[in-house]
């Protein structure tokens, strides 16, 4: 491919991912109603454990027909490849099981504007870390998205004087905050270590390990085991699920990994995470969760915020 076209063809592939994430995320809100979070998981990671699986062996299949000229390789290196199954343990077991327990208690709309925190946090982790300066803009960036989640936030709190319902609620707050730090480590190792790599084979030691760790837990822990019951016991949500993993999971995140490979790794977080502006049209239409006026502008401008965190500076002297 023309080396020109590969940056828009990876901007195209990370809006492709926001796009595909916020129905994968309204799926999942209303037919994973009643599943918990951990076994919700489990399952989606185990649809996606088998797709990435038969896709890397037919290629590699198909390359000893001679039908293709390559096929996935998993990195030859051990220490990028443990990186690599540490990146997915945070990010898809421990950060997709809060995310979903949030969405529970939260909603679809308002957890997915509160992953507005995961940009901001990926520039605090390269300005610490990798020692990448920040920007006047940057900052103002990440001030504005800081303000604008903790204004959603605000507009959202709820009115009951019941105090289960509250404690629910402040619950769901801290998870969803807790599953965007998690994403937010997670992509930077994934960002880091996946260039030069396939994106299939890399997914495939992303999601094995997360999902060793779930079944561990589904298969010795008492809640465990009533969880994947009780998802048993309904099939009618396996099919839903199955296609909310599928999209997800299997096409968001090679979407995403393509567009790490082929854009820059702010634009990517930046055209990624408008899936919060996605998801409030599909709630309201789908779920009925009509969100307020200034839940809208707050998200809008969280996206704003992003953009001025995310984007390089040359973005801004063209």
């Amino acid at each position: 491919m023309d080396a020109d076209i590969l940056p828009y063809v990876g901007k195209c592939a990370a809006l492709a991912a926001s796009v595909i994430w916020s129905c994968s995320i309204s799926l999942y809100r209303y037919h994973g109603d009643g599943v918990p979070a951990q076994t919700l998981n489990l399952y989606k990671l185990f649809v996606a454990l088998i797709g990435f699986s038969l896709i890397v062996a037919g290629l590699n299949l198909f390359q000893s027909f001679g039908w293709v000229s390559s096929a996935p390789k998993f990195p030859a290196s051990w220490q990028k490849s443990g990186w690599l199954m540490l990146s997915g343990v945070i990010g898809l077991t421990i950060g997709d099981t809060l995310f979903f327990f949030a969405i529970r208690h939260l909603g679809a709309a308002l957890t997915s504007a509160l992953q507005c925190l995961t940009p901001p946090l990926n520039a605090l982790i390269d300005w610490y870390f990798l020692d990448k300066p920040m920007t006047g803009i940057q900052v103002l960036g990440l001030t504005v998205i800081v303000l604008s989640v903790a204004g959603v936030i605000l507009s959202q709190a709820p009115k009951s004087t019941d105090s289960d319902k509250n404690r629910n609620w402040m619950l769901g707050v801290l998870a969803a905050v807790a599953a965007a730090v998690c994403s937010a480590i997670g992509f930077a190792i994934t960002g880091y270590h996946v260039k030069d790599e396939n994106i299939f084979a890399c997914n495939v030691l992303r999601v094995a390990p997360s999902f060793a760790v779930l079944l561990f837990l589904a298969i010795f822990t008492s809640a465990g085991r009533a969880g994947v019951r009780f998802l048993v016991s309904h099939t009618s949500k396996l099919l839903w699920l199955a296609l909310a993993a599928f999209l997800g999971t299997l096409l968001g995140i090679s979407f995403l990994s393509y567009a790490f490979q082929h854009a820059d790794t702010g634009i990517v977080s930046t055209l990624s995470t408008t899936y919060p502006i996605f998801v409030i049209p599909i709630a309201a239409v789908f779920l009925k969760e009509y969100p307020k006026i200034r839940q809208v502008f707050l998200t809008l401008l969280a996206i704003v915020g992003i953009a001025l965190l995310m984007l390089p500076s040359s973005f801004w002297t063209r």
